[in-house]
């Protein structure tokens, strides 16, 4: 049985997949049907544009992630149970951080966008 921290980070690494797999499917979904959503005189296109963006930082931020990591793993010469300094810390936390908070903005641009073209 693995410890707590383990868990943590095993149910930590699966959250940050599944926020990689929706902002990819969103950008993928609604760049492809976007004929449907921005219908003939769409108000707030920016906001679309936005989400957009958004949503490709989630998904860019996530494989930043795995450099970051792979990184510090050659830093500390591929020993897992090294302590890891405050900087490597920030540094591991980053991206995911950056992942969050842009798949959140994706989420509240598109949905505003949504409600104000609403037919």
């Amino acid at each position: 049985m693995g410890s707590i921290l383990e868990e943590t980070k095993k149910k930590l690494d699966a959250a940050q997949d599944r926020v990689f797999t929706l902002a990819t499917a969103i950008l993928a979904i609604s760049i492809t049907f976007r004929g449907v959503l921005v219908g003939e005189h769409p108000q707030g296109l920016w906001l679309l544009g936005v989400s957009w963006a958004a949503f490709a930082i989630a998904v860019v931020s996530y494989f930043a992630s795995f450099v970051v990591e792979s990184r510090i793993l050659v830093d500390v010469g591929f020993d897992v149970r090294a302590p890891l300094s405050r900087a490597q810390q920030v540094m591991i936390g980053l991206p995911m951080g950056i992942q969050w908070a842009s798949f959140a903005a994706g989420v509240m641009f598109l949905t505003v966008f949504a409600l104000l073209n609403m037919r």
